[in-house]
């Protein structure tokens, strides 16, 4: 049985009231002569075993421990507590009866019940908990009074916390047979905790590498996004709200004629507006971060030679990159004022077949751009991989869409200044 030692009375205890009881020493040579009872601990290592092997359910984990630890010490309630802050504290996880009342609370390690069991590597008991020198603050909040047994949680490299039990009031202390199946119990839960842990760390180190995959991929679709806003001579840009950053792609040249300013800034781009025209290019901006209603700006900028002109900026897409909401469109120079002299009858037919051709192209090259792009992206996926036929789809796809984009081409040569078929270097063109 435990050896226990008086102590003596406290401020705060009844008038002549002796503490006794409180302390008892750890007792590894007092286990049974007999195993430990296995008809009631392989369930309960069943169940932590099957929380483990089902992902959705590992959150339940600690509950299903402190279930199971009540049931296996025949206690009326159970704490688990993990360590924290690098190893310098305990925190109450789960807790059911009594001792649930603590979910949530930090203990330090050393000053608290639990605390001992994991310092000292040693199963701790004690006749009442609430009234236990190592108890942290135990009347403050509330612990229950009664038996109490605490066991560590031994992983390879240490302890990781500790298993708490209790019983009501004047309930037998526990016993040696409770000891030993409460450390065999708890040997399996540190295990298991670990190996949680060890799957968490994995998933995370996945989520970054997937992370980083969709950050390249959609690095190499805008590229090919500006592939296609060269053929019609246009500028993108990506104007991400909460940072007030304005980034345009190397096409800036084609409708500023000139270069961007070295700041990435809204307000650094707004310099270049025609003075104003700037407070409504603003307004238009903020409005678009704020809404979902798509960007459609026309104003007036200074070009590189020093004249005005007039340019237009549509919004294409929107959504989160790199954890960031990020507004995505192109930037396109609008005719100056027509000739002061008429169009004889053949040139303007030339001119409206010419604006019908830059009409459909341009109708056509931005889905286009998004399909190609999206294609791509899913030929990669390691699901679609695996699937034969639905790769195969894809592929068909893809061709399909390439001859698209060879049509567009030709398209292109019909109109003046624009390159034709071959043009672009490495077959980069629409997507």
């Amino acid at each position: 049985m435990p050896t226990s030692r008086p102590t003596p009375s406290r401020p705060g205890d009844p008038a002549g009231a002796v503490g006794t009881d409180f302390v008892a020493d750890a007792m590894p040579g007092d286990a049974p002569s007999g195993a430990v009872a296995r008809s009631q601990l392989i369930p309960a290592v069943r169940r932590v075993l099957r929380t483990l092997s089902r992902p959705a359910e590992v959150t339940r984990l600690t509950l299903v421990v402190v279930e199971e630890a009540e049931a296996l010490a025949h206690a009326d309630s159970a704490l688990l507590c993990l360590s924290e802050a690098e190893g310098e504290l305990l925190r109450a996880q789960a807790g059911s009866g009594a001792l649930g009342e603590c979910e949530g609370m930090l203990l330090p390690l050393e000053g608290s019940f639990a605390g001992q069991a994991a310092l000292s590597g040693q199963a701790q008991q004690t006749r009442d908990l609430a009234r236990d020198p190592r108890s942290f603050r135990g009347r403050e909040f509330g612990l229950p009074t009664g038996p109490a047994l605490a066991v560590p949680l031994l992983a390879p490299a240490g302890s990781i916390g500790a298993l708490v039990v209790s019983r009501a009031g004047t309930q037998d202390a526990f016993g040696a047979e409770d000891v030993a199946r409460l450390t065999a119990f708890a040997e399996v839960v540190a295990s298991a905790i670990e190996t949680t842990r060890a799957h968490a760390r994995a998933r995370h180190v996945e989520a970054q590498v997937e992370i980083w995959r969709r950050e390249a991929e959609l690095g190499r679709w805008l590229s090919r996004y500006e592939a296609t806003a060269r053929l019609d001579r246009q500028a993108v840009f990506e104007w991400e709200p909460a940072a007030d950053r304005l980034r345009w792609g190397e096409t800036f040249a084609l409708v500023f004629g000139r270069a961007p300013a070295a700041s990435e800034s809204l307000a650094a781009w707004l310099d270049a507006v025609h003075a104003p025209d700037r407070e409504q290019a603003e307004r238009a901006l903020r409005a678009a971060a704020a809404t979902t209603t798509p960007l459609h700006l026309e104003l007036r900028v200074v070009l590189g030679d020093g004249s005005l002109g007039r340019v237009r900026l549509r919004e294409t897409d929107r959504g989160e990159w790199r954890g960031a909401a990020r507004i995505v469109g192109v930037a396109e120079r609008l005719p100056d004022a027509p000739a002061a002299e008429p169009l004889d009858a053949a040139a303007r037919e030339q001119e409206v077949v010419r604006d019908l051709v830059r009409g459909i192209r341009h109708e056509i090259n931005n889905p286009l751009a998004v399909v190609m792009g999206q294609t791509q992206l899913l030929q990669k996926d390691p699901t679609i991989q695996h699937d034969p036929l639905l790769a195969q789809s894809l592929e068909a796809l893809y061709s399909e869409a390439l001859r698209i984009q060879d049509v567009l081409l030709r398209l292109a040569a019909l109109e003046d200044g624009y390159p034709g078929e071959g043009a672009w270097p490495g077959g980069l063109g629409p997507g």
